[in-house]
Order: C-alpha cells, then sequence, then structure tokens
C-alpha cells in the first residue's frame, strides 16, 4: 500500500504509527487548499514576501526560490509553511485577480471556455466548429444569430439558446 492516495496524494494514516494527528491535520490542509479550488493569481513564479494564511497560487512558468520546480502547480500557504498542491488534469480553479475560471488539461491550463470548445470574440462566444458535436443535428435552425452564446451562459437571444441546445 502507498504512503498517499493517488489522487489527491493524501497521506494515509498506517498502522503502528506515532502521532497520526500530524499525518491527519496534513490531509485536512490539503484538501481546505483543493476543495473549491480558488487561487490569487497564476502569474507569480516566486512566493510573495507577506503571504495570508490560506492564500493559494497558480505557480508561472519558470518557478525560483521555494517554488523552483513547481510550475503549473498550486502553491498554498498553510500553518506558516508553503505546500505543493500538483495539479492533474481535469482540475479546475477560479483566479480571483482575474476572476475567470481554467480548467488543467494534459497540456496545461487553460480557461473553461476554451476548454469547451469555444471562441471568445468581445462581449460574446461563438461555438467552434464541432463543440456541440454537430450542428446539423434535427432541431438546430442555423444562422449566425443562432450560433452565438454570450460569454458564461447568457444569450443573446432567448431564441439563440434554444436553437443551439434543441
Amino acid at each position: 500500500m502507498s504512503d498517499t492516495t493517488s489522487r489527491l496524494l493524501l497521506p494515509h494514516i498506517l498502522a503502528a504509527q506515532a502521532q497520526k494527528h500530524v499525518t491527519h491535520n496534513e490531509a485536512l490542509r490539503r484538501l481546505d487548499g483543493l476543495v473549491n479550488l480558488t487561487v490569487e493569481d497564476r502569474s507569480r513564479s516566486a512566493p510573495p514576501a507577506n503571504p495570508t494564511e490560506g492564500a493559494a497560487y497558480l505557480v508561472a512558468a519558470s518557478a525560483s526560490g521555494l517554488w523552483a520546480g513547481w510550475s503549473g502547480d498550486i502553491a498554498l500557504w498553510a500553518d506558516g509553511a508553503w505546500l505543493r498542491l500538483p495539479a492533474r488534469p481535469g482540475w479546475r480553479l477560479w483566479v480571483l485577480a482575474e476572476e475567470v475560471m481554467l480548467v488543467r488539461l494534459a497540456a496545461g491550463w487553460v480557461t473553461l471556455d476554451a476548454a469547451m470548445g469555444l471562441l471568445a470574440r468581445g462581449a460574446s462566444t461563438d461555438l467552434a466548429e464541432g463543440a456541440l458535436g454537430g450542428l446539423n443535428r434535427p432541431g438546430f435552425t442555423g444562422g449566425q444569430n443562432s450560433r452565438r452564446i454570450a460569454r458564461y451562459g447568457t444569450c443573446t437571444k432567448e431564441e439563440d439558446l434554444e436553437a443551439v441546445f434543441a
């Protein structure tokens, strides 16, 4: 048996282990950082001088200092120390500084609309070709307006939503 869980790398409490509370508390710190994952920003490649307790960052490329080798992972400040949360495909996080949702793909972090196959264009988003798995299905009326859907799920016209998701 491994010392950690396979997905979130939470430490197992082992038989005959002394100070089981230490292992349990480490697992709680990791869960606290991962559940409803929110980061301050994604532009830092080195730790801030005075982080606040519970602050998390998506480590930028060319990480240095205490974050060296952590590029693309989450750095969580917990109990006075940096905790690395290695990112895995499928994770989602909210970037507070940008008010944007990111998704971790095998190739790295991308915005949610890009991960869903949408191309951002100004205040609205056009469906990328094939994003719905075939726009010629029954009930799809076609036309430019019927293929537009506004960012973050708000449609420009009620008919647009009906046409896209019919």
